[in-house]
This record gives structure tokens, sequence and C-alpha cells, in this order.
């Protein structure tokens, strides 16, 4: 029993705060000591004793880091860099950079791969749709006929709809622009959940028949450049390659398409608008693989209950038509890139942020080793510390508030930079975006932790060289000489700085 009392001592020794430690454990165990050779009725035993100092050390280490012992914290380090306000600045800026191009990097992914494209009603229940053949396998699109033998499958699909990309010559005379477009089935939009800003969106009633229902959709974008955001534009006709359309209506301002990469498209008309391929149109074409096909799944089926249906749904276009043989049905989850698409985005994703983070790597050595310059200048504010009572626990923990609060500020330093990546990104990027790239809470906690991580980083070691020290060697070097340890620890991180970057211009 006085064993295992006297390991409880220990345990709870080791918890108090370093400046306190020895004197505590030695009380303990003196107390303890004598608890055991003069113990009478009454008094604790020595295991309930040794919990007792269990849980006084639990105190005393809360104590340790209270509110106002933190509060004083802030104080010292705010002023420590107020008086310092070239190195604050400088290295602020410098972390800024590093934290900033990590953020941005992540906006990127976060637009592309994390967050679906906007303006979707519970996007996390539509599917991408596609075929593909068991000795030719792909991520393809289907042919109007196929597209009407998958609409049958209400089994598992709520809805289906397709689309076909396009480039369209607007206007007439003078007065005359191409941009992009879509021929969308008229369940297309109801599949997706848009809302119209201004009228009314394309229904099933304008897709009936080839060539029957002239009308048209536009992006918020081209309705506000074009037509001055006129709400009146409604029941209005505007010529679109040759022919006259009505507008029926403008797609919500925050829906620019379902693809994540390429030019987002500009005008919306129906599916059985499209033209002929010299005589023929491809409403009776099996061989013409064209529309690309996206589904809502029905309530209460999952993507693995959809796909489980989706080889009785390929059996039946394989005994449809001669020129399906072979064909499988996959499906994918959500929309904006397909399997492909997500796989060369995760590449190039992973790529910069690779750079990124030893460019933050780079910057965090360089910071920590001015760090431990400046601590070794401060030697004798800091050894007035310690005589007056602060242990090397205390300053170890200053100091890496000092650094936190310098992250801080270079975290809110950062977050222009994040919000300019939308017009960033262009320039890195080898693709057209479509999605928009910009600042959202998934992006701002990332921001935040990235800098707290930043903090942490390269104020660590200055507050581990600080604890190491005792009393004695803190006012020691507080004279006209300086520790040899710190001195390789930054000579070591000038090496790491220096391979770092060279493996960072190597990669380049």
């Amino acid at each position: 029993m006085s064993r295992l009392a006297r390991s409880l001592v220990r345990v709870a020794g080791a918890l108090v705060p370093r400046s306190e430690r020895r004197e505590w454990r030695e009380e303990w165990l003196s107390e303890l000591a004598a608890l055991e050779r003069h113990g009478a009725d009454g008094t604790p035993g020595p295991v309930s004793f040794a919990l007792g100092a269990f849980a006084h050390a639990l105190t005393l280490r809360r104590t340790s880091w209270s509110w106002t012992g933190l509060g004083q914290d802030l104080r010292w380090a705010r002023r420590s860099l107020v008086r310092a306000p070239g190195f604050a600045l400088g290295a602020a800026l410098t972390l800024a950079l590093g934290i900033g191009a990590n953020a941005t990097i992540f906006a990127l992914i976060n637009g592309l791969l994390l967050r679906p494209p906007p303006g979707l009603t519970e996007p996390e229940r539509l599917v991408q749709v596609a075929r593909s053949y068991e000795q030719d396998p792909r991520f393809d699109n289907f042919s109007w006929p196929a597209f009407e033998v998958i609409a049958d499958e209400t089994a598992v699909f709520a809805s289906v709809g397709a689309s076909n990309q396009a480039a369209f010559v607007l206007g007439t005379g003078d007065d005359v622009e191409q941009v992009p477009g879509l021929y969308v089935t008229g369940s297309w939009f109801g599949t997706l959940g848009v809302r119209p800003a201004v009228g009314r969106l394309l229904q099933p009633a304008d897709d009936r028949a080839p060539g029957a229902h002239p009308v048209v959709v536009l992006s918020h974008a081209l309705w506000t450049r074009r037509f001055g955001a006129d709400p009146r534009v409604v029941g209005r006709t505007v010529t679109i390659g040759g022919e006259p359309y009505e507008i029926v209506g403008v797609a919500a301002q925050e829906f620019a398409g379902t693809e994540a990469l390429g030019a987002g498209p500009q005008v919306w008309l129906p599916a059985m608008q499209t033209p002929p391929m010299g005589d023929r149109l491809p409403f009776d074409e099996w061989g013409w693989s064209s529309f690309d096909v996206v589904a809502r799944l029905a309530d209460g089926v999952d993507l693995e209950a959809a796909s489980a249906a989706m080889p009785g749904l390929a059996a039946r276009l394989r005994a449809a038509a001669p020129v399906n043989d072979g064909i499988l049905v996959l499906l994918a989850e959500g929309v904006g890139l397909d399997p492909e698409e997500r796989a060369e985005a995760r590449r190039l994703s992973g790529i910069l942020l690779l750079v990124v983070g030893l460019l933050l790597l780079i910057t965090c050595t360089n910071v920590a080793n001015l760090f431990l310059a400046r601590a070794g200048a401060r030697q004798a504010e800091l050894g007035v510390r310690a005589a007056l009572g602060a242990g090397s626990g205390r300053l170890a923990r200053q100091l890496l508030v000092e650094s936190l609060v310098l992250a801080g500020l270079a975290t809110v330093l950062a977050l222009p930079l994040v919000l300019r990546a939308g017009a960033v990104l262009p320039a890195l990027f080898p693709w057209t975006l479509s999605v928009p790239v910009g600042v959202d809470a998934r992006v701002l906690v990332f921001l935040a932790a990235v800098g707290l991580a930043t903090g942490l980083f390269f104020g660590a070691m200055p507050a581990w060289v600080t604890s190491r020290r005792s009393l004695a060697g803190i006012l020691r070097d507080a004279g006209p000489t300086s520790g040899r340890r710190t001195t390789r620890i930054r000579d070591a991180l000038v090496v790491a700085q220096l391979g770092l970057s060279l493996g960072l211009v190597t990669g380049a």
C-alpha cells in the first residue's frame, strides 16, 4: 500500500508546474513518510493522502494556466511586439505569405472538390449517370434514345435530366456575340432543383416535339450585362443563331451550371431545339452520344442501392439496340466533376498544396530563427523576469503566446490574399473555372487552423529552448555571453531552411 501511495505522489508531482514541482513533491513525500510512521486513528491513510495530493496537483496545474495568467501573457506579448515594430511587421508579412498561399489553394480545393455547385437543391441526392464498356472503361455520355430509357427508371430515380453543350450566336447585325450554353431537357432544371430569379425555367411542356418551342432561359450574368437586369425582359424576343427565341426567364444569380470546369453557360434552350446534322435529327439515333445525364435519387434510395439497379438498366439498353452491346451504366455521386476530372483535380491540387506547404515550412523556419536570435538579444529581460520569480516554464509560455499573437496578426494579413483567390487562381490552374472560388466558413476555419499551427510550429522551438534551462542558466545568459545550445539550434534551422528552399526550387 505504501509503494502505491508513493507512486501516486510522484505522478502528482509530475503534474505540478515545473517551477514548483520539486518543492511540492518533497513536501508530499515528507508528509507521507510522517503519516506512515506516526499514523493515528482519524488521519487519512497513505493512499487517501496520495489521492488528495493528486487532486491538489491538478488544481495547481489549472491555476498556472488561469485566465488571469493568460491575460498577463497576452499583454506582455503585445508590449514586446510593439517595442519592435519592424521585427513584428516583417515576421507577420513573411508568415502571411505562407498562410495565405495555403488557404488560397484550399479555397480552390474547396470549390472544386468539397463544395457542390451553388444554386442546387439537396445536391447530395444528385448523381451523374454515364456509360462505359466492359472492354473499354470510360465515363461517357448517352444518346437521346438511351436517355429516354434511363428516364423510365423510376424505381431508383425521382427525376432524370440531360444536357448537351453548344456555342450560340446571340444578336443580329453589329450587336452579335458568341456565348456558351446548353440544350437541356424540360426536366433538367427540375431535377437539379434550380430556382428562377425572374420568370420561369424550362419545363417538360417546352420539350415535346422538335422545333416546337423556341424559348430560352438567360443566365443572371447575361441578363445583367446585356439587358441591364430589366425584369420586363420576360416575353421579349432575342435572336439566337439567326432564329427568334422568346425569353421565358432568368436563372438564379448563384447558379452557373453544373460543371466546375469550362465557361459557365449563358443560355439554356430546350433539347428539342437541337439542330439536325444534315437531314437527320439526333432523337432517333442511338449512335449519337452527346447528352450528359444527371438524376435525382428517389426517396429512401442511396447511391449503393441505385448502383445495384444499374446492371438491369444496362441489360435493357443492350436489348434496345445492337450498338449498346457490352454497355455498362455507372453512377457518380454529385455533380461538378466526373470521376476522371476529379482524379486529375485531386492530383494537381495536391501538387499545389505540397508546394505552398513547403513555402510555409520555409517561412516558419525563417521566423523561428528570428525568434531565437531575438530571444538571445533579450536575455537581460528574461533574466530580470526570472529573478522576479518567473520560472523557465512561465517564460516559455510567454514566448509561445507571443508567437501565437504574431501568427494571429499574420492570419489577419493573409485574409485579403484569400479573398482575392478567385482572381489569382485562374492564372495558376490550367483549366477555366466556372465554379466560384472564394471564402466560406470552411475556408475560414482552415485559415484559422493553419494560423494556429503556424504559431505553434515556429514558436515551439524558442519556447522549448527556454523551458529546458534552469533559473541559474537564464540568469547566467543574461550576461555578455549566450548559450551554445541556442547557436547550434539556429544553425540547424538555417540548414533546414536551405534544404527546403532547394527542394522547392528543384521541384519547380
